[in-house]
């Protein structure tokens, strides 16, 4: 059996549009509309929740750190305020 590896990095979808509208892109410009159901941005509750998770999931491996990468159709789309809560989830 393999030794459980723990998760460092974590990537959040802070936005689920985007602005550069990509020829080739699966999401918006092929036959995937699911996007349009998803909220356009990730509420502050959720970034809280994702945040609890990954501090469990730190703890419960002993890891004293973790990273982030914020992602997305355009993570600055949602503007100065919206970076700053997901930010103060953190």
């Amino acid at each position: 059996m393999r030794p459980i590896v723990p998760f460092h990095t974590f990537i959040w979808k802070i936005a689920s549009r985007c602005n550069i509208n990509c020829t080739y892109c699966f999401e918006y410009n092929l036959v995937d509309t699911g996007w349009r159901r998803q909220p356009a941005y990730m509420s502050e509750s959720v970034a809280r929740q994702a945040a609890r998770r990954i501090r469990d999931h730190c703890e419960a491996h002993g890891k004293g750190d973790a990273s982030i990468v914020f992602h997305g159709g355009e993570p600055l789309l949602g503007g100065v305020a919206h970076l700053n809560r997901v930010i103060r989830a953190i």
